[in-house]
Order: C-alpha cells, then structure tokens, then sequence
C-alpha cells in the first residue's frame, strides 16, 4: 500500500467512526443517562441532608403528597451516608430503577441501621427532566 493510500484510509475512518460511534446502539447523544446520573444524585443528597422540601421537586406533582406524607414520618431519622448501587435504564432511556442504601438512626435510639430505598425514575417525551416515584416503605419503618 502506498503513503497516498494510507493516507486516504486514514482519513476516511477518521470522517466515518465518529458517525459510527454517533448510531451506536450503546450511545447516548441526549444525555439522559448522565442527566439521569446527576439528578439522582442530586435528589439522594438532598434527602440525606434533610432537604426534604427541596427533594420534592423530584417528585412528580400527582404524587407529592404521599411523598410529603411519608417524610414526615422521618422526623427524628437522621441520615449519616448513603451508597448508591447499580442504576438500571431502560433502552429507550425513559424509565431507571435505582436501589440506595441510607445508613442512618433515629434519635431515639442512636442505633445506625442500613435502610434500602428502591428509586423508580422516569422522564416524558423528549424532556432530559427526571422523576422519582416516592417508594421509602422501609425509610417509615425505622423508629
């Protein structure tokens, strides 16, 4: 193969693997999964610092009075670290299950447990805004 060859070879794969990598099955051009990654995070610390009226705004409309109902069962409860395990997608990038684990105590007790709370997330249409579905059946058992 001649350098003129080689060359053109090279250019050629330099224009076309970028738009390979762009219709990956595997990629994520909207960046949902990072916008995803973010607000949880975002949501998870807020709930670990006590934010719980800010944490809400995660919490779609429709559901904020449940979540408001069972916050209110966490007063006493404090959260001293949290772990988040493994953030399952969908491939469609529209709903994510997430499992974190508090570790916290109540002041009753002053006894720290590991408490697991199961985050079902999911966004609409081509928003890259993320929704928790309130789930903390194990969060209101503490005391």
């Amino acid at each position: 193969m001649s350098k003129r060859e080689i060359r053109l070879v090279c250019l050629i794969a330099s224009l076309v693997m970028p738009l390979i990598a762009c219709v990956s099955p595997i990629s994520d051009p909207l960046g949902r999964k990072y916008a995803l990654e973010e607000t949880q995070r975002h949501y998870t610390e807020l709930i670990r610092w006590g934010e719980y009226d800010r944490a809400s705004d995660y919490v779609p409309p429709s559901h904020r009075d449940a979540f408001d109902d069972s916050i209110a069962r966490l007063k006493g409860f404090r959260v001293t670290d949290y772990e988040v395990g493994r953030i399952d997608i969908d491939e469609d990038h529209t709903r994510a299950d997430v499992t974190v684990t508090y570790h916290g105590y109540a002041e009753t007790t002053l006894i720290e447990r590991p408490v697991v709370e199961h985050q079902a997330w999911s966004r609409e249409g081509m928003s890259n805004h993320w929704f928790v579905e309130p789930s903390r059946p194990s969060l209101t058992q503490i005391h």
